[in-house]
């Protein structure tokens, strides 16, 4: 009887049996909008895709790729995104907030600036409800012939 020997495969024979995992339609669809919104990024710096590329440490195939949602853009580089282009990481994600983390800033002052307006507005109501109050005590005092308190 004869021998059987074992074999195995080669590095090549085995990328060529492996087959990436299918991307589900959410994934997809996540990472073109993903890649939407890096493309509104690079052309509102009006770069291209090489210089792009560049200023990330990638080529510009791979912003292809990411631009057009068949590749992902994964987490390092959209941290990269976020650093070198000063955009919010909510809005690179989810499309949601403010794009710019100047147009973040300049909200918050605006909130600050809406609520220390309030702050003050309260405050002057709190100071003539205690001068009306001061002024009725001494209203009642003069029409009920009392002295002021020294």
């Amino acid at each position: 009887m004869p021998k059987r020997f074992l074999t195995t495969m080669t590095t090549k024979e085995k990328a060529k049996t492996y087959t990436k995992p299918k991307k589900s339609p959410a994934e997809v669809a996540n990472d073109r909008a993903i890649g939407e919104r890096i493309k509104e990024i690079r052309t509102d710096e009006k770069l291209d895709q090489r210089e792009f590329g560049r200023r990330l440490g990638v080529t510009n195939p791979a912003v292809a790729q990411w631009e057009n949602g068949t590749a992902t853009c994964t987490r390092p580089y959209l941290d990269k995104i976020v650093a070198e282009f000063k955009v919010s990481r909510d809005w690179l994600h989810t499309g949601k907030g403010t794009k710019t983390m100047t147009e973040t800033v300049s909200r918050m002052t605006l909130l600050s600036r809406a609520r220390a307006a309030q702050a003050e507005s309260f405050i002057e109501h709190l100071w003539l409800k205690d001068q009306e109050e001061l002024a009725t005590n001494k209203m009642n005092r003069i029409s009920k012939g009392t002295k002021p308190p020294n």
